[in-house]
């Protein structure tokens, strides 16, 4: 599919309808955890040739360590495995508005494409309003009402505004994008994400994405889900200077995507407190959180909830 769309800057975070990036999968039950051995910290140096593992007190701290690893970062680009039922299991979402998007913006990343919010003129119209009221307005609205991470999504909309992060929007937009099958918008948020990215770089911005875990890939899982991910395009377009972070909530990992985090026994990786920050050799990180401290709660919204604290 050609993208002809001009690009959407959005001066606020925001997000939308959440799109699958793996194929839809069956009802499969969560493997029981239990909380691994705290992983012992390694020096604070590049890796080259092996895993380091580190334990850091929260995600922004261990983000603020990649950098340290590697200074000259054109790109970064996130990836989540998406929170896919309305539960008070806390989301990746939560930790990257709190603790990362300030670690960004201190390092003179505040142009972000995000595929929670659509490639539309009426959504970046919508994001615009919100910076003036406050107030969502009924695409949006719509968009979001029944979404897992609602109110996630408003914290990260709050937190982009108010430290000037503009967002850029890469979900499927209208009818025609939204009713293709998983791995044609799979293939669609990538190549979106690759020309936002390329434009902002010609411009000479660093860039930050923030999608699911299997788009930012360095290497794809496989042959025929290459166009799903665009890590290897924005390596080379950035010479080099581009880092994959996986955030993994492990109460998510269920027996589907454990063939497909490429983390082999990632079960050692779950701290007991704080965040373990595992980098691997050629540019790959993995944040890994605890398990929840509290019993895990299912339901399904009537109606968008109220997030006031």
């Amino acid at each position: 599919m050609r993208i002809t769309k001009a690009l959407l800057p959005v001066s606020l975070t925001i997000i939308a309808t959440t799109s699958a990036c793996w194929p839809q999968k069956q009802m499969i039950t969560r493997p029981a955890l239990t909380a691994s051995t705290q992983v012992a910290p390694a020096s604070t140096i590049r890796p080259v040739d092996r895993i380091f593992v580190t334990n850091y007190q929260d995600m922004g701290t261990a983000v603020e360590a990649i950098f340290s690893f590697s200074p000259d970062l054109k790109a970064i680009s996130f990836g989540e495995i998406h929170k896919d039922t309305a539960s008070n299991l806390v989301s990746s979402m939560h930790y990257f508005a709190i603790s990362v998007l300030p670690v960004l913006a201190k390092h003179g990343i505040k142009d972000i494409a995000w595929e929670f919010l659509p490639y539309s003129e009426k959504a970046a119209s919508e994001v615009a309003e919100f910076n003036r009221s406050s107030k969502l307005g009924p695409f949006l609205s719509k968009q979001w009402a029944f979404n897992e991470d609602y109110c996630e999504l408003l914290k990260m909309l709050e937190q982009a505004r108010s430290l000037g992060v503009s967002l850029y929007g890469i979900n499927p937009s209208g009818s025609a994008e939204q009713s293709l099958n998983t791995s044609n918008q799979a293939e669609l948020i990538s190549k979106k994400t690759i020309e936002i990215a390329h434009r902002l770089l010609d411009a000479g911005k660093k860039v930050a994405t923030y999608t699911g875990a299997q788009h930012n890939n360095l290497t794809p899982l496989n042959e025929e889900e290459t166009d799903w991910s665009f890590g290897s395009d924005l390596r080379t377009y950035t010479h080099g200077k581009y880092v994959e972070v996986d955030i993994y909530v492990p109460e998510l990992i269920n027996e589907y995507d454990e063939d497909r985090i490429a983390l082999s026994d990632w079960k050692k990786y779950v701290p007991k407190t704080g965040v373990n920050l595992a980098a691997f050799p050629g540019g790959r990180y993995v944040l890994m959180l605890p398990l929840s401290a509290e019993p895990i709660v299912e339901k399904i919204p009537e109606r968008s909830p109220n997030c006031a604290k």
